[in-house]
């Protein structure tokens, strides 16, 4: 008499081949499974039958029985996923399609993010003092990214900026300086750049995010003063948040610049007389 165990051994042979054998469509594998995993498939019939097995055989059976369930349901979500992506790969050799064209013929309107939309009002300001975008790589040889800018291994900024750290002598760019770097490598002075980009830390506050967006700017030139920074600062500032913006300049510590300053923009909203906004 062939027992139970026996039976689910003979049923995972049969699905095995059932298996090899199937062209896997979405069609062909939802009907294979319900063959196997309705109400009326295989497995079902199978756990009917545990009911006939004695109480000391029925534990192990039981659970021979819910490997093989799982096991069968396991190999439905790999057949699924394979015909889903048959399916589109039969779909593409079919059609011709333009993927330049908008996800939708519907769309009436739309925006670009808010992110995209300041970027491109800092570079449109900064091209129009003389400025060429440069853009560089996110995942940086620590040589770029701290050792050109004279951050050795013991220094101090290194503390400042928790990096993400890949294998071999790699990093997520702390900051878009790995830019300048590659520019003064390959470029002759005068030298006047802009180097947007996300760069990546290891924040964990809530105020803080991972990956947030940042813009340098180096110059290169004879006759080149901090005077000219403020300047350039001042001019981006009021192309931002409007002519009549008032900004403060006041000393500050950086361990990897000096000299070094903050700058304070007046509050937007309400010029100054406070609001929950500044």
């Amino acid at each position: 008499m062939t027992t139970l165990v026996e039976k689910a051994l003979e049923l995972k042979e049969k699905f095995e081949h059932q298996k090899s054998t199937l062209d896997p469509t979405l069609e062909s594998v939802e009907s294979m499974r319900v063959g196997w995993l309705g109400k009326k498939g295989h497995i079902s019939g199978l756990f009917e039958e545990l009911r006939h097995c004695t109480p000391e055989e029925r534990p192990a059976a039981g659970k021979d029985l819910n490997n093989l369930r799982q096991w069968v349901e396991g190999s439905f979500d790999d057949l699924k996923k394979l015909a889903m992506r048959k399916a589109i790969e039969d779909q593409i050799k079919i059609e011709n399609f333009d993927i330049t064209l908008p996800s939708s013929t519907e769309l009436t309107s739309g925006s670009l993010h808010p992110v995209t939309l300041m970027r491109q009002k800092i570079l449109r300001e900064f091209r129009r003092h003389g400025f060429t975008v440069y853009d560089g790589p996110e995942l940086e040889f620590d040589f770029y990214n701290f050792s050109a800018l004279n951050i050795p291994d013991n220094h101090p900024a290194r503390d400042m900026q928790d990096t993400f750290h890949l294998k071999g002598d790699m990093v997520l760019r702390t900051q878009t300086s790995n830019i300048q770097i590659h520019a003064m490598l390959n470029e002759t002075p005068p030298i006047r750049i802009v180097a947007p980009g996300r760069v990546f830390r290891v924040e964990g506050d809530p105020t803080h995010t991972p990956i947030f967006h940042q813009v340098e700017c180096i110059v290169v030139e004879e006759g080149i003063s901090f005077g000219h920074l403020k300047g350039m600062i001042n001019t981006l500032l009021k192309a931002i948040y409007g002519g009549e913006v008032k900004t403060r300049f006041r000393p500050s510590f950086f361990p990897f610049v000096e000299p070094g300053a903050e700058v304070d923009v007046e509050c937007s909203a309400c010029k100054g007389k406070g609001c929950r906004l500044c």
